[in-house]
Formats: structure tokens, sequence, C-alpha cells
């Protein structure tokens, strides 16, 4: 479910007839390039993610308006959306906008390309907004609580679900592999590091809980500060 913004620098053969070719820097985003594979291999950890979105759709009532964030090929947002007036659901890379549009359509659902850095709302648009295994991939993920915060109407909910750090092997080696393949923040986070995240930036935890998938994945319920709310206004 990703909407970072970064992006592969590859060398790309540029040829045009009765032109010389040249070689040039292309931007890859390699969410783009994992689109396809990325909606299958959520599959594998399915009984993870039936946890997750049960658990969101608990937080959610009939009448609301709900932003994803960070939404990949729609495989959480099909089943949320059932639980809404309508879903706003987005993701960075093009691709995997593509793929939810393509297999996971629903009446209620619009699924929109959008930086969850830069989200292209007005303020108080969302009764309540989710986000399920992005923010520990995001360069700045303060931001993306700010932008939510700004978005939310007040009393507005966030539900956030993300891996963290835990005592298994698995976690431990995914923690030291991950800084050299650009993504210092994952599993940076412990449950309890996690929640603090979301107090040092202003909002209050209401619920918390941690799922067992193919790695821990901690949920927190937070609702932003009515004067952080209204400094974003």
């Amino acid at each position: 479910m990703q909407a970072c913004r970064f992006a592969l620098d590859v060398l790309h053969w540029e040829h045009a007839p009765g032109r010389r070719g040249t070689m040039r820097i292309r931007h890859i985003n390699p969410w783009d390039l994992a689109a396809p594979a990325y909606r299958r291999l959520l599959s594998v950890t399915y009984p993870g993610f039936r946890q997750l979105y049960r658990m969101i759709r608990a937080q959610l009532q009939p009448s609301m308006n709900v932003l994803e964030l960070g939404c990949g090929p729609g495989n959480i947002s099909i089943h949320v959306a059932e639980a809404c007036r309508h879903l706003t659901a987005t993701d960075y890379a093009k691709q995997m906008i593509r793929q939810a549009r393509t297999y996971n359509t629903h009446p209620s659902i619009d699924y929109l390309q959008a930086d969850a850095t830069n989200l292209p709302f007005e303020a108080d648009s969302f009764d309540a907004a989710y986000t399920v295994n992005m923010l520990h991939i995001v360069s700045d993920p303060r931001r993306v609580l700010d932008e939510a915060a700004r978005v939310l109407r007040p009393h507005g909910r966030l539900i956030a679900a993300t891996f963290t750090r835990d005592i298994t092997v698995r976690s431990r080696f995914a923690a030291q592999l991950a800084p050299l393949v650009g993504h210092s923040q994952f599993f940076a986070w412990t449950d309890d590091t996690y929640r603090q995240f979301f107090a040092d930036a202003g909002w209050t935890v209401r619920r918390h809980a941690t799922v067992r998938s193919l790695f821990q994945i901690s949920i927190v319920v937070a609702t932003p500060a009515q004067n952080l709310s209204a400094s974003k206004r």
C-alpha cells in the first residue's frame, strides 16, 4: 500500500529514425514496476490483512467520506468500501492505481494518484482516513500525519497500520537489511515507539493493537489535537 515518493535513476537509450541515439537518465518509481506482482503477493499474507480491514471497517460508519493513503492495488480498498458512503483511495504510483482500477473496482471507490505528503484536497474534506503498511517507507512520515490532520474534519480519526519490529529473527534481519535498499524507517519502530511517534506529532492515540502476519503489524486509531488541525488550515 505505497504512497512514498522516490524513484530509481536508470540509463535509457533513446533513438529516433534518422537521428543519432542518445543515452538519458530516466526516473522510474519502483512501485510502478512492482505493481502487478504486488497485487498477487498480498494474497500470501491475506489472513493478516483480513484482520486489518475488519478493524478498519469497525471504525467507520455508513455515512462517512473516507480517505485511503497508499491504497496500492486496492486489495484493502475493495473491502473497506462497503463500510462507508464514499472512499477516495490514493497512491503515488500510477501503476498501482491502474491495477486497482482494473481488479478492485467498486461503485463507491474513486482511485486517484496523489502524494500523501502533499494531498490535493481542501481542509475538512474527510470524516476518517486510513493507511496500511505505508508510513514505514515514506521519507517524511510526520508530513503525512500533518496532511491527514489538515484534510480530516473536526473529530476525524486516522487508522494507521504499519510494520513494526519485534523480537523475531525474521524481523531483526529485515530491520538490518532495509536501510541498505533505501528504507531507513522500515522496521525502525517498535510497537511502543510507533505509538509515541503519533503522540510526538500532536495526535491522541485512542486505540492500538497488533496483528501477526508475515511480520508484526501495529495499528493505531488516533485523532489530531484541535490546535494541530486548526494550524493546518
